[in-house]
């Protein structure tokens, strides 16, 4: 990796890791329709993102979790760019008990049972269509879905996929039991009929899903024809259940399933588990060095405990989970030697403030927006102005002497964030507040 650049989305999240002609973009969404930094429409700031890179030989992406705020972007890109991504990385779908998929299997109750309008529903769609429609806009041979486990390569280096777990995956058990009260709803005496075929293809969605999953990873790549046959027949499936809607949905159960899906705590249930399962992956290490990198996407405290024991002792940059709002901060980063921290932030209704144990890890923050930060409302001015970069030109000083905090192109270290107006260093005094 030669050079990293964190772009300004509001609330999502855009990170684009570079190579000498080539780049790995690792998610882009956002929640927003403008962005105030340049009071700038986001589907524009995201068109000006890939001309930004057009001229690579080889653009690869990849997803973590299946939330708006990390995949609108992507999606807009491939609609007005279907070949922009020579290769896309999907996360695979963890299995629960007895091997079934909770996130599919809530996402399609919501998909059916839900407006288009309503948040669950929306989260989800995507994750039902993905193989169908990223696979006829990118190309169903440049996609690959990573678990736990697997690795890929990309500019010279290897990357481990440390998360999420593929078999065994530890759901937070109110995600489950809400899970199972919906199938426990549909399969009452009451049924009039269109329920029992509802769950059956509903049974056999899921095995295919996972069976997509398994066609499509690294390690058990399957020919191309069978990989089009069971994407073509999960559309099928999909379109079957699709002409059950107005059915289902004068179901007696229909009711009862709608109150519970609209619930704040299932929805609350269902973002946990989804960041849970977020894909994790490092650099396979040969030796300490600007290539250690651990991105975490919106991994939560709980699931990244289980890593403990898979971590290095220290990275040279962290990419701090869920917009580095408290709810992602790990006390395992307070054991590992850091130099530099990404944060993706802005404001959104259901987020929350920059985690202030950030400041307190000895490392250089890099953020895409301030508008959060209880630190920048205070004092006016950067935590970095009191921090030491050791990648300077002139070698260790404070941060706000390198020279891209001052309007500079070099920043030493390589990581830069971009805006709709410009390009800017570590220190954020003039970011949109």
């Amino acid at each position: 990796m030669h050079w990293l650049e964190m772009h300004n989305m509001e609330y999502g999240e855009c990170i684009v890791l570079g190579g000498k002609s080539t780049m790995l973009m690792v998610d882009c969404g956002t929640v927003n329709q403008y962005i105030r930094e340049g009071e700038t429409s986001c589907d524009a700031y995201i068109q000006k993102i890939g001309a930004r890179y057009a001229s690579l030989q080889d653009r690869r992406f990849l997803l973590t979790h299946y939330h708006r705020d990390h995949l609108y972007g992507f999606l807009l890109l491939l609609k007005n760019r279907p070949g922009y991504f020579s290769r896309v990385y999907l996360p695979a779908s963890p299995e629960g008990p007895n091997g079934t998929l909770p996130l599919i299997d809530f996402a399609l109750f919501a998909h059916l049972f839900l407006t288009p309008q309503n948040g669950c529903s929306q989260v989800n769609t995507l994750s039902l269509r993905a193989f169908d429609r990223i696979g006829s806009m990118a190309g169903l041979n440049r996609v690959t879905v990573l678990g736990g486990g697997d690795c890929f390569s990309w500019d010279g280096t290897d990357y481990e996929v440390l998360w999420p777990r593929k078999e065994g995956f530890p759901f937070p058990e109110l995600f489950l039991s809400v899970t199972e009260e919906l199938n426990v709803l549909l399969s009452n005496p009451y049924s009039t009929g269109v329920e029992k075929d509802f769950l059956s293809y509903k049974e056999e969605f899921c095995r295919m899903y996972a069976q997509c999953c398994r066609n499509f990873s690294p390690t058990l790549r399957a020919l191309e024809e069978k990989c089009l046959r069971d994407v073509n027949r999960l559309r099928e499936l999909l379109e079957v259940m699709d002409g059950l809607r107005e059915e289902l949905n004068q179901s007696p159960a229909a009711p009862d399933i709608r109150e519970l899906l609209e619930q704040p705590s299932t929805r609350t249930a269902y973002s946990e588990a989804a960041n849970a399962a977020s894909l994790v992956f490092h650099n396979r290490r040969t030796s300490p060095g600007m290539d250690d990198i651990l991105m975490t996407g919106d991994i939560t405290p709980e699931a990244l405990d289980q890593l403990a024991d898979c971590l290095y002792d220290g990275y040279y940059i962290l990419k701090a989970p869920h917009h580095g709002t408290a709810s992602g901060f790990s006390s395992l980063f307070q054991e590992l030697a850091v130099s530099h921290i990404l944060i993706s932030n802005g404001e959104y209704h259901a987020g929350g403030v920059t985690c202030q144990e950030y400041l307190e890890l000895e490392a250089l923050r890099h953020c895409t927006n301030t508008s959060q930060c209880k630190w920048m409302q205070t004092a006016d001015c950067c935590c970095n102005r009191l921090a030491c970069c050791y990648e300077q030109p002139s070698g260790r000083g404070l941060a706000i002497k390198c020279p891209a905090a001052g309007g500079g192109k070099d920043s030493g270290c390589g990581i830069y964030v971009l805006g709709p107006t410009g390009q800017r260093g570590c220190l954020c005094d003039v970011s949109v507040r």
